[in-house]
């Protein structure tokens, strides 16, 4: 019984997917953290393992650090559970997970102070599982696509400054961004 709550619990957490942007799709291919440090996203923890720079952005144009791993966690989730579950299965897991996400912060906070910010963080977080779907796979084929999506979206971004143009069901979305 105690394997039945674990897989059920690991479901509806990703925590399979917290540090997927560490790991190597292949042998062969570099992690999505590696991809990020070549854009100018530092790494460096403090003594408590907490990333110091988590709220900072390498240029002006990109995203906050913890704002693209949180993007990234929904995508790749989201990816490889519709491989595992199918779409429809996916897309109710991705919804009951932001569904507990926003009962945590009302039974933490036990006000709804703050509750908008959490539904628009659920919003953008249920957008990029939807996104995460179109790229259906086994874990490595699903992050060595998404890999390369973020990081085509993060050079556009980049070189294109405030005139980015969002395409919307085909980018992906950053909380720290106006769309």
């Amino acid at each position: 019984m105690e394997d039945i709550y674990k897989q059920t619990t690991n479901m509806l957490t990703n925590k399979e997917f917290l540090s997927a942007y560490r790991e190597q799709p292949t042998s062969s291919d570099p992690a999505f953290k590696d991809l990020l440090v070549e854009l100018g996203y530092n790494f460096e923890r403090d003594k408590e393992g907490n990333l110091v720079n988590a709220r900072v952005k390498p240029t002006e144009n990109l995203p906050h650090l913890i704002s693209v791993l949180d993007s990234y966690r929904h995508a790749v989730a989201s990816a490889v559970t519709s491989n595992r579950y199918t779409g429809p299965g996916a897309m109710v897991l991705g919804v009951a997970n932001e569904g507990k996400d926003v009962y945590d912060f009302l039974k933490k906070t036990k006000s709804t102070k703050g509750m908008s910010k959490v539904l628009g963080e659920s919003w953008n977080d249920m957008y990029n599982n939807k996104v995460g779907r179109r790229f259906s796979g086994a874990k490595p084929d699903a992050m060595k696509a998404i890999n390369k999506a973020f990081i085509e979206q993060l050079k556009k971004m980049d070189q294109d400054g405030p005139n980015f143009e969002f395409t919307e069901n085909k980018d992906f979305k950053f909380t720290d961004q106006k769309y």
